[in-house]
């Protein structure tokens, strides 16, 4: 069924990912605003999280590996 009123439920949703990985497992940030500022277009936010990540250290390949 599509709904095209729906909205994603940010906060409940945040609520929920925090209750099944723990807050100290979880980050959040708004990604597509800061690509746009970035790169003048949020088709550059997977660019940018996959940075992200890489700099967190959650990416389970090294360096050399590139």
């Amino acid at each position: 069924m599509k709904d095209p009123n729906w909205q994603f439920p940010g906060e409940s949703a945040e609520g929920e990912i925090v209750a099944a990985c723990g807050k100290q497992q979880v980050e959040f940030i708004d990604a597509g605003s800061i690509a746009s500022a970035l790169m003048g277009d949020s088709i550059a936010t997977n660019m940018f999280m996959l940075g992200y990540a890489w700099q967190k250290g959650r990416v389970p390949l090294t360096e050399a590996a590139s």
